[in-house]
């Protein structure tokens, strides 16, 4: 994974990422229409990078800027569905929980090779989540 290597700068971080996936019957439907999701597995050394957008008030520079996600950079080989969980641990040591915020298969791939560094998955805190 060519992702995990932290190259993209400042503001960039790597750490073990937990996913959650929901069960689902043999029908793939959630059991009793819940969405409770239960630990899955764990992405190794994931790079996360922090997406901001300009806030509404027209401050300029780096404070006129608010998070509004992160996005994942991981293997192509890694199991992520758009369905999926994530816990991670802010600077604080604190635990968050964040969702999909899109599609799962934003792939760097060479159209002319076969070299395919990773994807880049776009996620946001659940609401009500600290």
């Amino acid at each position: 994974m060519i992702f995990g290597m932290n190259f993209f700068g400042v503001g960039v971080n790597n750490q073990d990422v937990k996913v959650f996936r929901a069960n689902k019957d043999s029908w793939g439907e959630k059991p009793g229409g819940g969405n409770k999701a239960v630990y899955s597995h764990t992405l190794e050394n994931v790079a996360l990078m922090p997406r901001t957008q300009q806030r509404t008030d027209g401050a300029d520079g780096f404070q006129g800027r608010v998070a509004v996600g992160f996005s994942l950079f991981v293997g192509d080989e890694d199991d992520i569905a758009e369905s999926d969980e994530f816990e991670l641990v802010d600077v604080q040591g604190r635990l968050s929980r964040w969702k999909v915020d899109g599609s799962v298969d934003t792939d760097y791939s060479n159209p002319f090779s076969s070299f395919s560094p990773g994807r880049e998955v776009q996620i946001k805190k659940i609401a009500g989540q600290k």
